[in-house]
């Protein structure tokens, strides 16, 4: 935290973790620089919230474990086989059609990703996420990395809300992203179903600004090459939650979508919705990822606005019965028109 009103944003979330049974800690600018061997700039620095829990995790290996996993419980896995229609029978279970055939289904799972709205639509849903491109770079070799490594230890997750960036170590160089406010949503009217998860050409530009921000705060960076720069979409709701849970008006038909931190949140999203798939709730308050609580008002001249507003103030502290503009006016009173001519 590089203010104050960051850092009582920190001292108030390491209350909700307490309640949650998590340990985490409020650091000192000193404690800092022992976290984080003296590689962080600490000019106007208040505090941090540190997680001894926090972490991170192989992409490929994590997603072969999920996979392994789900086959032992009795799941099939049929990868290249893109769903053409999702039809509802009259005593709620589906017909799914494929590529290879139709497949009779008790319950459908919209897990789409970057497509969850075009399969949401094979139903007749209007599911309010969007993809954002987003970047962040990875740096080459760094030989105060490298000491880290030899010691046995590794450096840790930082996030400096302040120049709404995020770093981690990245093999024996750094990993660094960005949430910059000259954001760009990314296939507005739909992802192609020929995208193939490509990278996007880079666009330095918009993340000028935040790379130099990153650069003072974190010295090292400015005597480090690039490596290589990863520009991709992802999605998020408005809210920047995810969508989970039995969409309202349908039998049998469930969201798993939207779930923008997808490793970090994966599993326990997955959890929820399994819970509620099997015992018809969950153990956890499913109020804040309940995709019921977007209503059939919601349409994407709600989604595009709120989820641009949602990505830029991703760092921004934030404020409790806090009123965002983005969209506003969209769904109003009929008392509206009368206050609104009162000023």
């Amino acid at each position: 935290a590089d203010n104050q009103a960051r850092f009582e944003m920190l001292v108030a979330e390491r209350a909700k973790h307490r309640y949650m049974g998590l340990h985490t800690e409020i650091l000192g600018p000193e404690q800092i620089k022992e976290f984080t061997y003296g590689q962080v700039n600490l000019d106007g620095i208040v505090g941090a919230l540190y997680d001894p829990l926090d972490g991170h995790l192989d992409p490929s290996g994590t997603t072969h474990a999920y996979a392994r996993a789900a086959k032992m419980g009795g799941a099939e896995i049929v990868e290249h086989n893109r769903v053409l229609e999702t039809n509802p029978r009259a005593d709620g279970s589906w017909d799914v059609v494929t590529e290879q055939g139709t497949i009779h289904a008790e319950h459908v799972v919209n897990a789409g990703g970057l497509w969850a709205r075009e399969v949401g639509a094979m139903a007749g849903v209007y599911l309010p996420l969007l993809p954002m491109a987003h970047q962040y770079l990875v740096t080459d070799d760094i030989p105060e990395i490298m000491d880290i490594l030899k010691s046995g230890k590794e450096f840790p997750h930082v996030m400096d809300p302040g120049g709404e960036s995020y770093l981690r170590q990245e093999g024996r160089g750094l990993c660094i992203g960005f949430y910059e406010k000259p954001c760009e949503p990314w296939s507005v009217d739909g992802t192609p179903w020929t995208f193939g998860h490509e990278l996007l050409n880079e666009q330095f530009d918009k993340i000028e600004d935040s790379v130099t921000f990153a650069y003072r705060r974190f010295p090292v960076l400015e005597r480090t090459g690039v490596k290589r720069v990863i520009h991709g979409p992802f999605t998020f709701a408005p809210d920047g939650n995810p969508l989970i849970g039995p969409v309202p008006g349908l039998r049998n038909y469930w969201s798993a979508c939207a779930v923008m931190a997808g490793f970090s949140q994966g599993g326990g999203m997955g959890k929820s919705l399994a819970e509620w798939m099997i015992h018809g709730e969950t153990e956890v308050d499913p109020r804040g990822f309940d995709v019921a609580r977007f209503g059939k008002w919601t349409t994407p001249g709600y989604t595009v606005p709120k989820v641009i507003e949602n990505y830029q103030m991703r760092f921004s502290v934030s404020y409790p019965n806090e009123e965002r503009p983005a969209a506003r006016p969209f769904r109003t009173t009929p008392m509206y028109d009368i206050f609104d001519g009162m000023g």
